[in-house]
């Protein structure tokens, strides 16, 4: 247990955004989505390789997830010995880009064809927005000096942003306006859910007189948000947002962002589409107009 211990508080330099360990991190993702895009293009069944792709996305999610987890609950007791104790709200696996370990299972184990198609916008949406803010837009917040939380961070963003392209350009997510509403419809029933449950959380914290409870989705008007954090941070505390402000404009400002990146990578995948669709038309064209050549060919030796 000492080593396992040992192995996951295990130290690095912290990395710096756009740095080395960063761009090797975004090339290797990238990499991922070329190839399987490529792979997927060329399939005829693409509704199978977009149900193992998740599954096997799931599993590692859920793996990295649970290390994080041991990370936030084992404790050593300075006698060799260790003891679990979880005191970590802000490791707690209920948080904006926490979402694909919930929705992705929806996709997996409903098998019904119009609920999966809902799911999967908000999926491709979604992940477009966590996997793409994170590694492409605002890196530097994420990094640490600790090795697991580096590489969790980088494969849990990395998959998301890997799941998000890979969806658009493949065109398994249409770029539509229908997906934009579908996502939408996720995210009231998502807040939703969260606002009421950080209420409920908060009740039985103060009738147990409990020391900690987690802030669902950071959008909890009881506790401390890192969202507003930041804005008062980078604002130098001249922008102070108030937990109604929050509650109002935090979920419209994620809806938003989430949709521009949408709009910016699906004109990307939409382009990439058409290239292939376009480019399959003329090769078949092409194909038809040798196999015509080829008759002519024949019937006029066979006339001779």
């Amino acid at each position: 247990m000492l080593k396992f211990y040992n192995l996951l508080n295990a130290k690095m330099t912290e990395p710096k955004a756009f740095g080395l360990f960063h761009l090797i991190v975004v090339l290797i993702i990238l990499s991922f989505v070329i190839l399987f895009t490529v792979l997927m293009l060329k399939s005829k069944n693409k509704n199978k390789w977009t149900y193992y792709i998740l599954l096997v996305s799931w599993i590692i999610l859920v793996i990295i997830e649970l290390f994080k987890q041991l990370y936030g609950g084992i404790n050593l007791d300075g006698k060799g010995g260790w003891y679990w104790k979880y005191e970590a709200p802000h490791l707690f696996p209920f948080v904006l880009c926490s979402m694909p370990l919930y929705f992705i299972p929806l996709y997996l184990f409903i098998p019904k064809q119009k609920f999966r198609t809902i799911i999967l916008d908000f999926i491709t949406v979604y992940c477009l927005y966590g996997g793409g803010f994170v590694l492409l837009v605002y890196p530097g917040d994420v990094f640490t000096t600790s090795t697991l939380l580096n590489y969790h961070t980088s494969i849990f963003h990395g998959i998301m942003l890997f799941l998000g392209l890979l969806f658009l350009f493949t065109g398994v997510t249409k770029f539509s306006g229908k997906t934009v509403l579908n996502a939408f419809i996720i995210f009231v029933i998502l807040w939703a859910i969260a606002g009421l449950g950080n209420e409920i959380l908060w009740q039985v914290k103060q009738a147990k007189k409990l020391t900690w409870i987690p802030n669902l989705l950071n959008i909890s008007h009881r506790l401390p948000n890192s969202f507003a954090e930041v804005v008062a941070s980078l604002t130098k505390g001249k922008v102070v947002i108030t937990p109604k402000v929050l509650y109002l404009c935090y979920p419209l400002y994620t809806f938003l962002v989430s949709n521009i990146f949408f709009v910016i990578f699906g004109l990307i995948g939409y382009g990439i589409n058409k290239g292939v669709v376009n480019s399959d038309k003329l090769y078949q064209k092409s194909l038809v107009k040798k196999a015509s050549k080829r008759r002519e060919l024949v019937n006029y030796n066979y006339v001779e």
